[in-house]
């Protein structure tokens, strides 16, 4: 009975890991065409897709999308964000977030029996936190819009140390973890996944210098990369993402449910993918601004 049932779980473990793997490689492949234009507004349409998805998401987990008004008010600014530049409206920011805050109030006035002020709060923070969360990678691109292999650096220091970090957190997690993190939260995170997970992206964020600064040369840019701050950032960026990670896994437990969505199979939903580059992408706009890696 006991080898039937590791059997069994073997199987779904190798079913799991497949779906994973084969989600990865198409996620890949989409993220590659994405930062073939990055340069163009169709970052900034992508970034605005995925941030629409994230929240949909989310109101549909905590059930305020029964609400279509507050719904569609919420997915419209959504959709908007990460478009202020190419609309010309980015000197209105404050004007545009107060109208939307007086909006949500206003359907909580003439929706007075069903909306609560809970529903309100969550409904203006998710619209307005994952957004520009996201938008960053937007800002990162505009602010070195003359050298923009610096800005692709950035940009993928950001994802790499939020995803790299959780597949090998994931990794090492499955085979070495036997130390919860946090049970109560997240019950397969373990502590030693989560060193897996930080060295693994320091080592490939290292790396990842490596290969920029040789392009740098063959294009004749003379980068410098300062690869002692570059050691600092790499495990603090792997750890803050974390956060993310633990972040929404408390709200699907609060929530009672396993994933935010199943569009990528073995992951989850868009949520489920981009918690922690809701951390990692703000964190490396701060580095961008206050601690910049990288000289000309």
């Amino acid at each position: 009975m006991s080898l039937k049932k590791d059997k069994d779980g073997m199987e779904v473990y190798n079913k799991a890991l497949k779906q994973r793997i084969i989600s990865a490689v198409v996620g890949i492949f989409i993220l590659i065409s994405v930062l073939c234009f990055f340069k163009t507004i169709i970052l900034n349409i992508v970034i605005s897709a995925i941030s629409v998805m994230a929240v949909y998401e989310l109101l549909l987990t905590t059930k305020y999308i029964k609400n279509k008004l507050l719904a569609t008010t919420c997915l419209f600014f959504v959709a908007l964000i990460p478009c202020f530049k190419i609309l010309y409206i980015n000197k209105f920011v404050i004007p545009i977030c107060t109208v939307f805050v007086f909006i949500l109030f206003m359907i909580m006035l003439v929706k007075y029996k069903t909306v609560t002020i809970e529903q309100i709060g969550l409904a203006f923070f998710v619209s307005v936190i994952i957004p520009f969360a996201l938008s960053t990678l937007i800002y990162i691109r505009d602010k070195f819009i003359g050298v923009p292999i610096i800005a692709m650096f950035y940009i993928l220091l950001a994802l790499e140390s939020a995803w790299i970090s959780d597949s090998g957190a994931y990794f090492v997690g499955v085979c070495f973890g036997k130390t919860k993190l946090a049970p109560n939260i997240s019950p397969k995170k373990t502590i030693e996944g989560l060193i897996g997970g930080t060295i693994s992206s320091t080592l490939f964020g290292l790396l990842l210098g490596l290969v920029f600064k040789y392009i740098s040369e063959i294009l004749s840019l003379n980068l410098e990369i300062n690869y002692f701050r570059l050691l600092i950032i790499l495990p603090l960026a792997s750890i803050i993402s974390v956060f993310g990670d633990l972040s929404a896994s408390l709200i699907k437990r609060q929530c009672l449910i396993k994933d935010f969505g199943a569009i990528m199979p073995g992951h989850g939903g868009v949520l489920d993918r981009f918690d922690s580059v809701l951390f990692s992408v703000p964190f490396y706009y701060l580095v961008v601004l206050f601690f910049p890696l990288i000289k000309l």
